[in-house]
């Protein structure tokens, strides 16, 4: 199959993810916990929710660096929230760690959660598409990430404005000038596979690379929206994906249509 590098632990444990990427086929499996997760972040993230006990960051590198699996490649990641407030905070705290790569994510803006932003006016929710946005390319010039989470995320609580393209261009820019690659995210193209494909279009465009992360937190989400994901990448042309090694990218190969060698998990 091919890889994701976007799973969290907290809920299940490595063990369980690492089974259930043998089964599903997943031949590099990345983890990636979310920094508030730990004890040495929790104090930059006070309510930031937590999905499973606190965990230690040392603990962590250390099990999934020395974790192994026949035919599954582990490689070492930590999803990580963009604040520009704290963002020397942020970098400091991930800086002793050999990571293979860093996701960036921007899960609040201005200060306020993504989920929190529910609004009907439209002027309003555009107005805040257009500071995601801009907070996005932050993100991604910041230096320190080598893939973008989810950049169409907003959507799931505010809609976008018909000039999302316009919006986008510069954060697909600065993806393509700095190396960053741009996810395709499982979880999104489930709730809107159509506006993962014209992300992805986008990206073409914009001569930016693309990755694949299902997104799992649990087990059975290890490879979610696999098949769909083969056949909008085939359907824009797309000949592979970008994977990361020691911060350095790496080629990855497009999942396999339904039908040949996917297994259920």
């Amino acid at each position: 199959m091919t890889a994701s590098y976007h799973t969290h632990v907290a809920g299940s444990g490595v063990h369980a993810m690492l089974l259930a990427a043998e089964r599903s086929g997943l031949s590099v499996l990345g983890i990636s916990e979310h920094v508030f997760q730990f004890r040495q972040a929790r104090p930059l993230f006070p309510d930031a929710t937590l999905e499973g006990p606190l965990l230690d960051l040392t603990e962590y590198v250390n099990e999934v660096r020395y974790t192994a699996a026949p035919g599954v490649q582990i490689r070492l990641g930590l999803e990580v929230d963009y604040v520009p407030q704290r963002h020397g905070e942020i970098s400091a705290l991930c800086a002793p760690h050999p990571w293979d790569y860093l996701i960036g994510s921007v899960h609040a803006v201005d200060g306020e959660p993504l989920q929190a932003r529910r609004r009907a006016d439209l002027r309003a929710a555009w107005t805040c598409w257009r500071r995601y946005c801009e907070v996005s390319e932050q993100a991604v010039r910041s230096g320190l990430f080598n893939i973008l989470a989810h950049p169409l995320r907003l959507a799931r609580t505010l809609p976008p404005p018909p000039y999302l393209e316009e919006l986008l261009g510069p954060v697909l820019a600065a993806a393509r000038q700095t190396g960053v690659a741009v996810e395709l995210n499982g979880a999104d193209l489930g709730a809107d596979a159509v506006a993962q494909e014209r992300l992805i279009l986008w990206c073409q465009q914009a001569g930016a690379r693309v990755t694949l992360g299902a997104d799992a937190h649990h087990p059975g989400d290890i490879a979610q929206n696999y098949p769909l994901a083969a056949a909008v990448l085939r359907r824009r042309g797309i000949a592979g994906l970008t994977g990361f090694r020691g911060r350095l990218a790496v080629a990855e190969p497009l999942p396999p249509l339904p039908g040949r060698g996917t297994q259920a998990v």
